[in-house]
């Protein structure tokens, strides 16, 4: 699935990334050859980057 979503949208395991909260998740990632990420890293990444553009505490 995530190779043909690659092929459908013209991205390569190089510049695609798997966000996920299973370890079946990154099993996937891995299969396919992209970064994982576990999804409580990501939302903690990105609230902080949130809080510090709109300079509110997460």
């Amino acid at each position: 699935m995530l190779k043909l979503a690659m092929a459908r949208y013209k991205h390569s395991p190089q510049n695609t990334w798997y966000v996920g909260d299973r370890s079946e998740d990154e099993t996937a990632a891995r299969r396919a050859g992209v970064q994982f990420q576990w999804a409580e890293d990501w939302i903690e990444q990105h609230q902080a980057s949130v809080a510090e553009l709109t300079n509110v505490s997460p």
